[in-house]
């Protein structure tokens, strides 16, 4: 026999941390309503869906509809992947522990009232879920999921190779996508060469007669500079020397 969970930790984290959002949406309503069951093995999913069928020669025949709970076999609800959960009313909050129920309240006996669904179903749908109860067919009032855009044939056949963490890392490429790295190119700076510029400077001989004539930039201003003034140092020691 199956065994029921019913704790957050067996969900997927994403699909968890809403369920976390849509209890704590619960509480401030003050609904009486709780988790009833999260992920779901292939065992209990078949325990389910026997009831009110039977097999005949391995085919599954519908024996009671009334009894019926699920038409899903084992590995078609989203229980199994952990992005599936059930929420169901206590009918009693008064009493000690969660009298569980998922049908509507007697309301023909005093002081009964037909349960909030409808109130139940918003807040699920305003934390991103998907809520059966609006389903057009087999509408599940207790039943929320989150299907990430995936098809439950895609995850089956990944869960059945590689099990429950390789379907979770399948998830996360939609739920939480890489960062895109963006390269942005390298400018590469290419160096321009000053455009040479021919200059006048005066030029001083050693016999004392000056000259103009154009010199043709070769180096560094710092060199043109310096010839300059060695030029004027060796022009004003002649002249030195010859007032002597």
């Amino acid at each position: 026999m199956g065994k029921r969970v019913s704790d957050i930790e067996s969900l997927y984290p994403p699909f968890a941390e809403q369920i976390q959002d849509f209890n704590r949406k619960i509480e401030e309503s003050e609904l009486h309503a709780y988790l009833f069951e999260s992920y779901r093995s292939f065992e209990r999913q078949e325990e389910l869906y026997s009831q009110g069928r039977k097999k005949e020669n391995g085919i599954w025949v519908v024996v009671d509809k009334t009894q019926i709970v699920t038409k899903a076999t084992p590995g078609k609800s989203w229980h199994a992947y952990g992005i599936a959960a059930d929420f169901v009313f206590d009918s009693n909050p008064q009493k000690q522990g969660i009298q569980w129920t998922w049908e509507d309240a007697d309301v023909t006996k005093p002081g009964n009232q037909p349960l909030p669904w409808a109130r139940l179903g918003e807040l699920g749908v305003s934390c991103g879920l998907e809520w059966a109860g609006n389903w057009t067919k087999f509408r599940e009032f207790p039943h929320f999921q989150n299907r990430f855009e995936f098809d439950i044939k895609d995850l089956y056949n990944i869960l059945i190779k590689d099990g429950i963490n390789a379907v979770w890392k399948e998830l996360d490429k939609k739920v939480k996508p890489e960062k895109t790295t963006i390269i942005v190119p390298e400018v590469v700076v290419t160096p321009v060469e000053e455009p040479v510029e021919e200059i006048e400077v005066p030029v001083i001989n050693d016999d004392k007669k000056e000259d103009v004539k154009p010199i043709q930039e070769s180096g560094s201003l710092f060199k043109l500079g310096l010839d300059i003034i060695m030029g004027i140092l060796r022009a004003f020691g002649s002249r030195k020397q010859s007032k002597k």
